[in-house]
Order: C-alpha cells, then sequence, then structure tokens
C-alpha cells in the first residue's frame, strides 16, 4: 500500500509539474515562435526510428500541443507526423487533426488540399478517416481528389471514406475505378502487421457502387 500511494503521490507531482510546463510554454513568445519551437521538435522526432519509444512519446505530446497553435504550419506539422511508420503515433496525429479540423475548417482544409501531392503514402491513406471524422459536408470534394492516385491504397481509403458517408456525389469518379486490377494490401491488425488477401481496387470499387446505389 505504500508503494502504491507513493507512485500515486510522484504521478501527481508530475502531472502538475506538466500542467505548469504547459502553461509556461503557452505563455512564452507568440504563435509564430512557438510554431517553429514545435516543427524543429517535429523534426527531430521524426528522423529517429520508428521503434523508438521516446521519439513517438514526444510526437504525440507535440500533436496535443499543436492543436492550440493556430495558423498553417500547425496544420502542415501534423500532416507529416500522420506519415509516421508507427500506428499509434498516426492516431494521435489524426484525433489532433480532426479537432484542428473541426474547430478551423476553412483554413486547416486549404493547408491539406495544399499538403496533397507532397504528403507521404502512410498521410494519404489516414487521410480520408481523418476528414469524414471531422464531419464537414464539403469534406468529400476533398476526399474525392484521392480517387485517381497512383497508389491502389489512397484511392482505396478514399473510397472507403466516401461510401461511410454516403456520398454519392462522387460515385461517376468511383465507376471508374471498377475495371482497375491493382492490388490492395491486406488490413492492419493492432501490431500496425498487414493481412493477406485485400483484393483489388476494382472489386472494392464495383462494391462500393453498389452500395452507394442501393
Amino acid at each position: 500500500m505504500a508503494n502504491e500511494s507513493r507512485a500515486l503521490s510522484d504521478l501527481i507531482d508530475a502531472n502538475r509539474k506538466m500542467h505548469r510546463a504547459r502553461v509556461a510554454f503557452y505563455d512564452q513568445g507568440d504563435n509564430k515562435g512557438r510554431a517553429k519551437a514545435l516543427a524543429a521538435e517535429v523534426d527531430k522526432a521524426m528522423a529517429e526510428s520508428a521503434e523508438s519509444v521516446a521519439a513517438g512519446v514526444r510526437l504525440l505530446l507535440v500533436c496535443e500541443l499543436l492543436q492550440d497553435v493556430t495558423g498553417p504550419e500547425a496544420v502542415k506539422q501534423l500532416l507529416k507526423i500522420l506519415g509516421h511508420d508507427e500506428p499509434g503515433v498516426r492516431v494521435g496525429a489524426g484525433e489532433a487533426l480532426v479537432n484542428v479540423l473541426t474547430e478551423r475548417w476553412a483554413e486547416a482544409s486549404k493547408v491539406v488540399e495544399g499538403a496533397l501531392s507532397t504528403l507521404p503514402l502512410e498521410a494519404l491513406r489516414e487521410l480520408p478517416f481523418v476528414l469524414i471524422e471531422a464531419g464537414e459536408p464539403t469534406g468529400g470534394a476533398l476526399i474525392a481528389k484521392l480517387l485517381p492516385h497512383a497508389d491502389a491504397d489512397v484511392a482505396a481509403s478514399a473510397i472507403e471514406a466516401l461510401v461511410e458517408i454516403g456520398d454519392t456525389t462522387h460515385l461517376d469518379a468511383i465507376k471508374k475505378l471498377v475495371d482497375d486490377k491493382r492490388p490492395l494490401s491486406g488490413d492492419e491488425d493492432e501490431d500496425g502487421e498487414e493481412s493477406s488477401g485485400g483484393g483489388t481496387l476494382g472489386e472494392l470499387a464495383a462494391e462500393a457502387v453498389s452500395i452507394l446505389r442501393a
């Protein structure tokens, strides 16, 4: 019991120190300076091994902090983190992006659209689901821009997201993929490992057309 009490006391003390440090961070300098400092930390952590637990923890903290930093740079950094190899880190970035997009859609969505041609594949495969979580009615148009992507899994993510929100606006674009024979990767399990037998993009498109026509 004594050991547990000491551990709890240490945890409460650490949380108190974290709160004070967070307040101090936002009290220092200006928004531009905070964005620059966070961007430098993102670059540093992303350069480390994807298996580095310490780097992953730092990136998750940065994701939290970036939500309260306004301007395009914060969105750009979250998109960069969304491309991390570690699934848990991508989840953290995605959740932060959902919050930013929900609160500042007009500004943030423009940054997302402008970054589509430069984002890594991992980020693009996650992005459609982030966009639908934001719940913005115009999000479907942004998702549809990924349908003709050269990577089949990116296009597949776009199709799945559009089906999930029942968006029939881009049905014709999905129909164009029905004969696409490119294979899809399998789904990832909890450890980020892919299963086999993902089918083809055309098969997914055909199923989507059937669902959206119903």
